[in-house]
């Protein structure tokens, strides 16, 4: 059982609704908007949150050796083999029977009980049903 006091027994009194008009975003319920414009990002730059506001910068990122392509590698795929380039190891996805659709299942639900197909273990909501209170 789980049991939430808000102090107020409220249940709609923390339901709010977000609005854009322009670039002023607001938020029902006496809750402080804000404008994008103030925040919008030059070419170059993205916004970063200093723990009170959301504000413009430059994307200062050092990775200690100014190079812009280094970082790039790619991914191949060799049988059942998935490779990454510059040394970035293998992986093998290799399940035995190469089959496209054996693995392909179908979850369906009738009444409490939900199945899942190509003999899948399934179960009964009910079972698992709260009980009056309880969340």
């Amino acid at each position: 059982t789980v049991s939430i006091n808000d102090a107020d027994f409220s249940t709609t009194n923390e339901i709010q609704d977000v609005s854009i008009s322009g670039n002023a975003v607001a938020i029902s319920g006496g809750g402080t908007g804000f404008n994008l414009a103030a925040a919008a990002p030059s070419s170059g730059q993205v916004l970063k949150y200093d723990g009170t506001n959301w504000t413009s910068a430059a994307d200062n990122v050092d990775d200690a050796d100014n190079s812009t392509s280094n970082e790039l590698q790619t991914l191949s795929l060799s049988g059942s083999d998935i490779t990454l380039s510059n040394s970035g190891g293998t992986v093998s996805i290799n399940d035995a029977d190469f089959s496209t659709t054996n693995e392909i299942q179908d979850v369906s639900i009738s009444g409490n009980a939900v199945a899942i197909s190509g003999g899948g273990t399934g179960f009964n909501l009910a079972a698992a049903a709260p009980s009056s209170g309880q969340v």
